[in-house]
């Protein structure tokens, strides 16, 4: 039989502790500000104890989702080899600057889930919401199998999980005609001092977010004009040697110039900070639509115009031509006066 408690505050204000105790069972306690809300879930946890359908979820109650995270990189996450440990946690921070990791973890339902995907898509890719989400699913899956009095359902079901649309699907790159790139560099220029020479080299080099942010000097040649990308940093675990336009150069001498430390990583930044300062100076320069990851796209087809497809992939680090076609947009119009030569060298056959 369930006990109901009236409590006075000092502030003379009236909680009711209801408590359950009963043998086979956990000890059960909640406190509510009404007298009719404590009879009634003690009322609810009494019926499934008769009916052998309780779950003791005290200890998922009093975790938040934000504290079940952090458990999750401490125990499971830490075990990751290579830059598994630091990709978890940066999607885990990305998650915990969102309100819901103040929920309680046993009462994340999929209308939260479905609330921060929502609210993430404004930003970010879809694919990178999928990521994010996969690390919370992959919580409640570890929660429940591994960790002690843990029962919980898995609220990232499968109607909350955003369509998974590829880059080839997109198109997206710089609109000169509406003068994109200028407009891109002047709000970058009064954002933090790192953004511009890191959208410069990402559109110079056609390097990666992450890539960027884990650049080390002594990986950087300036004299022979290359960068050389250690395997443990790239996506596809593959050395890869970049050449440096005298635009990259440039750049780097100039932040080589200005830093007092020229033995570690050239900017000392995560790969999200690159994203939300991105992010932010692209709606400040009111240029809707646009990633920084598209800036690879937009690397990609400028430097088709001189290289050929397999020197292509050597820069960009693709394996597959399928893949370097995945980011290369180029603007069919400007084909058109080919076409006309095309034309006429079929006529001169003919004419033979």
């Amino acid at each position: 039989m369930a006990t109901i408690k009236k409590r006075t505050s000092k502030q003379g204000k009236h909680t009711y502790q209801a408590q359950i105790i009963r043998k086979g069972y956990p000890s059960q306690y909640r406190t509510f500000n009404l007298k009719s809300d404590a009879e009634k879930w003690a009322r609810k946890i009494e019926r499934e104890m008769d009916t052998d359908h309780f779950v003791d979820l005290s200890k998922a109650e009093r975790l938040t989702l934000g504290e079940a995270l952090d458990e999750y990189l401490e125990k499971k996450s830490i075990n990751k080899k290579g830059k598994g440990y630091s990709t978890d946690k940066s999607r885990v921070n990305v998650i915990k600057r969102h309100s819901i990791h103040k929920l309680s973890f046993a009462k994340v339902k999929s209308h939260h889930i479905a609330s921060y995907r929502d609210d993430r898509l404004k930003s970010a890719r879809p694919n990178t919401v999928r990521l994010e989400l996969a690390i919370i699913s992959n919580l409640y899956t570890i929660a429940n199998s591994e960790w002690k009095d843990m029962n919980v359902d898995n609220p990232v079901i499968k109607g909350v999980w955003p369509k998974n649309i590829k880059d080839y699907d997109r198109t997206r790159r710089l609109n000169s005609k509406e003068n994109e790139e200028e407009r891109l560099f002047e709000a970058a220029e009064k954002s933090i001092w790192w953004l511009k020479p890191v959208i410069i080299l990402a559109i110079e080099t056609a390097m990666r977010r992450g890539e960027i942010a884990s650049l080390t000097w002594d990986k950087i040649q300036l004299k022979e004009r290359l960068i050389i990308l250690e395997k443990e940093k790239t996506k596809n675990k593959s050395e890869r040697i970049i050449p440096l336009s005298k635009k990259a150069v440039q750049c780097l001498k100039e932040i080589k110039r200005n830093s007092k430390n020229t033995d570690a990583r050239v900017f000392k930044i995560l790969p999200d900070q690159i994203s939300k300062q991105f992010n932010a100076s692209a709606e400040s320069a009111k240029i809707n639509d646009f990633h920084f990851h598209d800036l690879r796209r937009e690397a990609c087809s400028r430097l088709s115009k001189e290289f050929n497809i397999l020197e292509l992939m050597k820069i960009t680090g693709h394996k597959t031509m399928q893949q370097v076609l995945t980011y290369y947009n180029d603007d069919v119009s400007t084909y058109v006066s080919r076409m006309d030569k095309v034309s006429l060298g079929n006529r001169q056959v003919l004419r033979k």
